[in-house]
């Protein structure tokens, strides 16, 4: 997704997948590119890898 700043990108898409995924602030921000992958499964569960993991780390909603 791309667009002007503060034209509501992660607005969106926080809404579309359930849970925050960067930093919302009223003034303009630095932005970082991000990945976000969604698989189907029977239980709901979450995943994270940052920079400097190796592998991906299982978090809660509320961690994230």
């Amino acid at each position: 997704m791309f667009g002007p700043q503060s034209a509501g990108k992660t607005t969106v898409t926080e809404r579309i997948i359930g849970f925050p995924v960067a930093v919302v602030k009223s003034e303009i921000g630095t932005t970082r590119p991000t990945v976000i992958t969604t698989r189907h499964a029977k239980e709901e569960g979450y995943k994270v890898k940052s920079s400097s993991d190796k592998e991906y780390q299982p978090k809660t909603k509320e961690e994230i």
